[in-house]
């Protein structure tokens, strides 16, 4: 246990440090946010910024909503300094371009039942210049627009309408990818580390698209099922659901039985693992050919090449629900449950 770091933490995705929620400071209605060190020591604890709702993709500060309408927050950033950056954007499936230098994030307007979402809109790292990227071209439609993810090449993804569309930040000529009646229901997923491939989630009928090589291919279900990241619907809230990636463009898939197996998504070719998961288990993270697993509410490691299952000593019941964990780049997992946060190697 990193007895120093309190439950409810999330970790950069660099490994390097931890952010986790306090109490809130006299006259405020939100919980401080308190910033550590990757081995669990203290440097700054931000009061009133507003509600945490993530680390940027490149580790360099925390998204936060200073306000909470009844639509999309504004989006605002905490600096690793304990500086606070306003922006003129919206936290609604806000991302970086891949380098950093641009947030991306889908605009609302509206309220309540009435929320219209139309548009992507752009601004500087240091939130200022926005400028709106994407206008929906379905006029008839009150949300035809959604952020799908940015590619290797710094260039958006997204749905309008019956379409999937690319369209490079920097401005320019859209491409349409794809066209189906199915793309209406379409909403993000998750994009591979290399940024080569983009998983979307479509529902009725409920189903993966793998977006990729200037393509839209739906996943055929008959092969096997995606496992999902468990971490991703508590670090990333309200990004849909994330596929787990374990290589660059590899994501991992399971069939009928369990038995694990390796998609490379640009190539379309497969590998089998030796490991398998049982109906019920939820996988939090992969690190280096290892699964970290909350099965049955007790954590477990599961080499994915042998398919051994190691106890780790960590029993999360009764509520297991809310584990999350990162993996770390040297190595190793932290874990944070609604209690108390673990280090786990």
């Amino acid at each position: 246990m990193i007895s120093s770091v309190p439950g409810r933490a999330t970790v950069s995705p660099n490994g390097q440090w931890i952010a986790a929620l306090g109490r809130p400071a006299a006259g405020s209605i939100f919980e401080s946010i308190r910033l550590f060190t990757i081995d669990g020591t203290p440097t700054r604890e931000i009061t009133d910024a507003g509600v945490l709702r993530g680390w940027l993709p490149d580790s360099s500060g925390l998204f936060v909503a200073p306000d909470l309408p009844q639509r999309a927050p504004p989006l605002a950033i905490i600096e690793l300094d304990g500086r606070v950056v306003a922006t003129e954007l919206q936290l609604s499936h806000e991302t970086l371009s891949r380098d950093g230098r641009l947030i991306v994030a889908e605009h609302q307007e509206g309220c309540c039942v009435a929320v219209v979402q139309r548009e992507i809109r752009v601004a500087r790292r240091d939130g200022t210049g926005m400028r709106t990227l994407v206008v929906s071209q379905v006029p008839a439609e009150p949300q035809p627009t959604a952020l799908l993810g940015i590619d290797a090449s710094d260039r958006a993804v997204y749905r309008d309408g019956t379409k999937i569309m690319r369209i490079p930040l920097a401005g320019g000529a859209t491409t349409t990818l794809g066209t189906s009646a199915e793309y209406s229901r379409v909403v993000p997923g998750s994009t591979s580390p290399d940024g080569a491939v983009i998983f979307a989630r479509g529902y009725e009928p409920a189903r993966w698209y793998v977006i990729a090589s200037d393509r839209v291919t739906a996943w055929d279900a008959a092969v096997g099922s995606v496992v999902q990241n468990g971490s991703a619907e508590v670090v990333r809230k309200g990004k849909g659901d994330a596929a787990l990636w374990v290589g660059p463009r590899t994501f991992l898939a399971r069939d009928p039985t369990g038995a694990l197996f390796g998609v490379d998504a640009v190539a379309s070719t497969r590998v089998g693992y030796r490991a398998r998961l049982d109906a019920s288990d939820i996988v939090l993270a992969h690190q280096r050919g290892t699964l970290l697993v909350v099965r049955g509410g007790v954590v477990v490691l599961i080499d994915m090449s042998t398919g051994a299952v190691s106890e780790t000593g960590l029993d999360l019941r009764p509520n297991s629900e809310g584990a999350q964990a990162t993996a770390l780049p040297g190595g190793g997992f932290v874990l944070s449950s609604n209690s108390a946060t673990y280090r786990i190697d």
